[in-house]
């Protein structure tokens, strides 16, 4: 028996070819003769189908309708809006950015409101890409861009301007206009440039009486090299522009750096400027400037007619350069970029309670803590009328009065209290009851304390929120488990007959302060004296 295979030629194939980073697509999809087939796009980042452009069909919804009839089809997405996003870099003082990603026609500008943090002047702050006024981000787009990112930061501004005063002309730097292709490199030295930043701009002053317009690529590099005998790889520089740039008649003329360029603050800067024009005009002059003293070649250039220079093989072309003492006056805008922090907010008002110096003073050895054994725990009560303020505690300070300093490891916690004072001693008196017993979260500070004489001030881990009509706990463990000195000592004042400080210290292990049985183990006793303390409030 004779089989036959019969194949139904009744489809098409249609190719998709995505040139688009705007959609995925499937590349390939099959579909019968004589039809419209639809073909799913998946749009990303929040782009639609106005953001597609297809060679034939049409772009709807998430559908690509393309119409087919017996012939295999090949269809091209491209985009056709430019997506300009958002990169904040100040979160502490942009709170929002609203949208934080817009599509746009080429050639059009997008809009980005700018929301600031309370107290926040907005006048150090910078777009990679765009202009930042009266809290709107205004980003204008070309004909030839792509997909846009501008970064937002916090920056100083610095124009520097090298030889602006000069009056020297030539025709070979940065170029020459009256060759179709030139390459040209300059050095300008760390003392010209300055501290470390990242270059924006650069501008150069032409002083020719008409326009001319070329086409160039630019390089920027820190070098070791003090002199330009020799034309330098750019294999290692950073091509900071590529494009027409337009040379206004007897004017200077600012190329913005599509890519900037971070200057180190103290290599030199290697400038170097390749013409890609390949059409010539007539011999038009630039301003030069030779620096003071200068005996060295600081510029280097070559042009020609016949093709564009190879900067792969860009050494083979010293020989037939020249070499040159001056190089172009030029100004430069260059920011160096502020690192965002959190506003620290208003200084702290210090509280002090007692007196440090007169009679008054007394030094103690034993309290907020005790040197001379491995562990101990004070409790002290400071009353709403002595602290006299509310507020948020952000710090707290003890007078230390040794010249040797200490480091103890400590955890400091702040709680309320009705009590406001302590039993007195009392022989064989049970302080079980006698203690204030913090919880885990009462802890305010949990560290080591570097104390040197004076006042030693401790920034509290977590700020307490003090109500001023509460009596106030401030329990300092010293957990450090070794001794120093028992000689150590803080100034303190006697008050009274009421005992608002009690004792625990140990020999031997840490306290659990949470157990009012683990404090009375060790040897404890209250005291009427109490440390000069200051409290940082705000």
């Amino acid at each position: 028996m004779k089989c036959s295979l019969i194949i139904n030629a009744d489809y098409v194939k249609v190719t998709i070819i995505n040139n688009s980073d705007l959609v995925n697509v499937v590349s390939t999809k099959f579909a019968d003769a004589n039809s419209t087939v639809a073909i799913p796009l998946t749009f990303l980042d929040g782009a639609d189908d106005t953001c597609i452009a297809a060679s034939s069909g049409s772009v709807s919804g998430n559908m690509l309708l393309l119409p087919v009839q017996t012939s295999n089809v090949t269809v091209t997405l491209t985009s056709a809006k430019i997506r300009i996003s958002t990169d904040n870099h100040v979160p502490y003082h942009i709170t929002s950015i609203t949208p934080q990603v817009q599509y746009v026609t080429p050639g059009q500008s997008a809009q980005f409101t700018l929301s600031y943090a309370d107290g926040y002047d907005p006048s150090d702050l910078h777009a990679s890409v765009g202009t930042i006024s009266n809290g709107i981000l205004t980003v204008t787009t070309h004909l030839d861009d792509s997909n846009i990112t501008t970064k937002l930061f916090r920056g100083t501004e610095e124009n520097i301007e090298l030889g602006t005063t000069s009056s020297t002309t030539n025709a070979a730097l940065p170029t020459n206009c009256y060759y179709r292709y030139g390459l040209t490199q300059q050095l300008y030295l760390s003392d010209e440039m300055g501290a470390t930043g990242t270059i924006r701009s650069i501008s150069f002053k032409f002083a020719s009486s008409s326009n001319d317009t070329r086409n160039l690529d630019i390089y920027m590099d820190n070098v070791d090299d003090t002199n330009t005998t020799t034309y330098k790889s750019v294999s290692n520089a950073t091509k900071v522009y590529s494009g027409n740039v337009a040379f206004a008649a007897n004017n200077w003329t600012t190329i913005t750096l599509s890519n900037p360029f971070n200057y180190d603050g103290s290599k030199n800067m290697l400038l170097t400027v390749h013409d890609n024009t390949g059409t010539y005009t007539q011999s038009k002059n630039f301003v030069v400037y030779q620096r003071s003293g200068n005996a060295n070649n600081e510029a280097i250039s070559a042009c020609t007619d016949s093709s564009a220079y190879n900067l792969n093989n860009i050494s083979s072309y010293a020989s037939s350069a020249s070499k040159w003492l001056t190089k172009n006056s030029i100004k430069m805008y260059k920011f160096n970029e502020i690192e965002d922090e959190p506003d620290p907010g208003p200084e702290p008002t210090i509280i002090e309670i007692g007196v440090s110096t007169g009679s008054a003073a007394i030094y103690k050895i034993n309290m907020p803590l005790h040197s001379g054994y491995n562990c101990s725990l004070t409790e002290q009560i400071y009353l709403p009328n002595e602290i006299g303020h509310s507020g948020t505690i952000t710090e707290i300070g003890y007078n230390y009065y040794e010249n040797t300093t200490m480091d103890r490891l400590c955890d400091i916690y702040l709680l309320y209290t009705d009590k406001n004072k302590f039993n007195p001693e009392v022989p064989g008196l049970d302080k079980t009851d006698e203690y204030i017993c913090p919880s885990a979260d009462n802890i305010v500070f949990s560290g080591t304390i570097h104390f040197t004489r004076g006042w030693t001030m401790i920034p509290l881990d977590t700020p307490f929120t003090y109500d001023g009509l509460h009596n106030l706990c401030v329990i300092v463990h010293d957990k450090t488990l070794s001794t120093t000195s028992s000689s150590r000592q803080f100034i303190v004042n006697e008050t009274s007959a009421d005992s608002r400080k009690l004792l625990a210290k140990s020999s031997v292990t840490a306290f659990d302060p949470t157990n009012a049985v683990s404090l009375t183990t060790g040897a404890n006793y209250t005291t009427p004296y109490r440390n000069v303390i200051r409290f940082g409030m705000i």
